[in-house]
């Protein structure tokens, strides 16, 4: 009996270690756990800065009743321009979801909301799984899946790219699977075509690209080193290296499935068309450099790596894998929206520098081994910890969710102009209208095509600048430019007959000189800090054809909101 206590005891002892070394059903149950939290934490919110998903779900629609447009169907100003739509796969399915959702008790754009969240949380529940099979530690693995949606949550809106996500992540565990030998190189014919339905889902499809660009280049230089320069060792043999014949068949039968959607060889131009125009990289936030914020925290995820990869002894890094956290790393610190991406990519690289790292904390504590399994543990959930208690924006995480769970809408409805668009339905405005482009989404959804077009929106893909470049000069109020062009001169190009604009605008402060010929008809101010300052306006051109408009309209405000139009 004594004998048996004694084992018992060891075997007890040897599972706590186990535990407490990142090993086990139990540890990885508890990584899941946190993990699961800290993701519908972070995803599960209503929608309030997201300009982008009303016309994703609206062209969703319009195409599940209609087919897929050749041009522009929501604006006047891009009518003639032909929509090659690289995401109308998925905003078909977006439409579907909301359609259900809205038939049923969880509503519409709540349901777009589960949607975006179970997805991205099926992302990192695949890095978990990546980093937990290269370290062997379900610690890392929290580690390495918690920084990554750290660094990428700025990007977390109900969008198509929440599939490019997701199908990344797999790209990346099936190439690292197969290269390290945990499955078939056979799973890889399934990749051309992953690209060639991801080619009608989303335009980061050229991402996978990339990937599978580093991996086949990785095995040609090998091979190269082989033959030339055995004795160059710099970079990690891999273990489940393809013959050239394999890469080079996947490599082309990929770039052939990317011509598999309504727009073939189209779809390689629309990257350039926007990132050509220095109106657009300036303009556009998600692709300006990330702010003070989340560049603190992929630069600090950078060159804490870069340490670990010059202290870690006996590390070789992979080349494909190095390959492909410095092109992401240098996309994410570009633009804001490749983040997530780069949060992604470094998860083979921090894996394994990782598990490095805690075999260097073996040697070096010897007797108390299981100490560094506790480092680790508390280092992923400080991470959770800290990402949940700072968000990018003002509310709690928890404040946030529970405003999902109690809002009907799914949205914010006082971040869009929801009165103002229940006002033009009301009034029933002639004409056309100009608008800016970073609240149109919600008039796209709510207005186009049936009732009103809109002058401009976030679709930069379709017009590149041409556009952009017009609401400037009217949203301005630009008097005279190198073209001796203006903003009076631009509303009549395009026969505007009213107007919506928001805030201290120089359009507002043009229309509202006395002999501007533009008519306030609606006003909805402001409060900030205790001050009036301009929030949203709508103005009739001020002409004898408008005058039972101009009329009509202002009485309905008066009537609507108990205050004459000149109150405020």
């Amino acid at each position: 009996m004594k004998s048996e206590g004694v084992t018992s005891a060891s075997s007890n002892t040897e599972s706590q270690h186990g535990f407490l070394a990142g090993q086990g059903l139990l540890a990885g149950c508890i990584s899941f756990i946190l993990l699961t939290i800290l993701a519908f934490s972070v995803t599960l919110v209503p929608i309030r800065a997201d300009n982008d998903v009303w016309w994703h779900v609206k062209s969703g629609k319009y195409i599940a009743e209609n087919g897929l447009p050749e041009h522009d169907v929501f604006s006047y100003t891009a009518a003639e321009y032909p929509w090659h739509n690289h995401e109308w796969l998925t905003q078909v399915a977006m439409w579907h979801i909301w359609s259900i959702g809205d038939s049923s008790r969880l509503g519409g754009w709540r349901a777009v909301i589960l949607a975006k969240a179970i997805t991205l949380w099926l992302t990192y529940i695949l890095i978990l799984i990546l980093a937990q099979r290269i370290s062997k530690d379900w610690w890392i693995a929290l580690i390495v899946a918690a920084l990554a949606l750290a660094v990428g949550r700025r990007s977390f809106y109900p969008r198509p790219p929440v599939v490019s996500d997701f199908l990344l992540a797999g790209m990346i565990l099936l190439l690292t699977g197969v290269n390290e030998k945990w499955w078939s190189p056979r799973w890889l014919i399934a990749l051309p075509f992953v690209v060639g339905l991801w080619t009608n889902l989303h335009g980061a499809w050229m991402a996978g690209v990339v990937i599978l660009a580093a991996y086949v280049g990785q095995d040609v230089f090998l091979y190269f080193r082989d033959r030339f320069a055995p004795k160059f060792e710099f970079f990690e043999d891999t273990p489940g290296r393809l013959k050239a014949r394999w890469w080079i068949a996947l490599f082309g039968a990929c770039l052939l499935a990317t011509l598999f959607n309504p727009f073939g060889i189209e779809l390689y131009k629309l990257p350039a068309r926007v990132m050509s125009e220095p109106a657009l990289t300036r303009g556009i936030g998600e692709l300006r450099s990330p702010d003070f914020y989340f560049a603190w925290i992929s630069e600090f995820t950078l060159l804490g790596l870069i340490f670990l990869l010059a202290v870690v002894r006996g590390y070789r890094p992979r080349l494909a894998e190095i390959g492909i956290l410095l092109f992401f790393a240098h996309q994410g610190i570009q633009h804001v929206r490749h983040l997530v991406l780069f949060g992604l990519a470094m998860t083979p690289i921090l894996a394994r520098v990782l598990a490095g790292l805690r075999l260097e904390l073996h040697e070096w504590l010897v007797e108390k081994r299981q100490y560094s399994g506790l480092l680790f543990l508390g280092m992923g959930v400080l991470i959770v910890a800290v990402t949940l208690r700072n968000p990018p924006e003002g509310q709690s995480y928890p404040e946030r969710n529970l405003d999902y769970l109690r809002t009907e809408e799914g949205y914010k409805r006082g971040a869009y102009p929801s009165d103002v668009v229940d006002f033009i339905e009301l009034v029933g405005f002639d004409g056309r209208m100009f608008n800016e482009n970073y609240y149109a989404g919600y008039l796209i959804w709510r207005l186009a095509p049936e009732e009103h077009l809109v002058f401009s929106d976030s679709r930069f893909d379709i017009f590149g600048g041409d556009i952009l470049r017009d609401e400037n000069i009217i949203s301005g109020g630009v008097e005279f430019t190198p073209d001796n062009e203006s903003w009076r001169s631009r509303l009549d190009y395009w026969d505007v007959n009213w107007i919506i604009t928001k805030g201290h605008t120089g359009l507002a402060t043009e229309a509202s000189a006395p002999d501007s010929g533009w008519a306030l008809v609606a006003h909805w101010p402001e409060l900030s800090s205790g001050t009036m300052r301009s929030g949203w306006q709508i103005w009739v051109r001020d002409n004898s054809k408008n005058a039972d408009l101009i009329e009509r309209a202002r009485r309905m405000f008066s009537r609507q909101y108990g205050r004459s139009i000149t109150d405020g």
